[in-house]
């Protein structure tokens, strides 16, 4: 196992400052875009809960 002498023989690869912007740019695209998910599908869930109410007090009629 390491023990605590190790952890100083750890070598490890930092990208570039310009690569971490990248990086960090497109992260913050994704966030966003998860969060706009997140916003439209609770939209389309209460959408779904008031048509249901509607379709269960008759307010809206089903042709068949």
């Amino acid at each position: 196992g390491l023990g605590v002498g190790d952890i100083g023989k750890i070598e490890f690869f930092i990208p570039d400052i310009e690569v971490q912007k990248k990086v960090a740019h497109l992260l913050k695209t994704l966030d966003n875009e998860v969060s706009l998910l997140g916003y439209k599908r609770g939209f389309w869930k209460n959408q779904k809960r008031g048509l249901m109410q509607k379709l269960l007090i008759g307010k809206i009629r089903v042709k068949i």
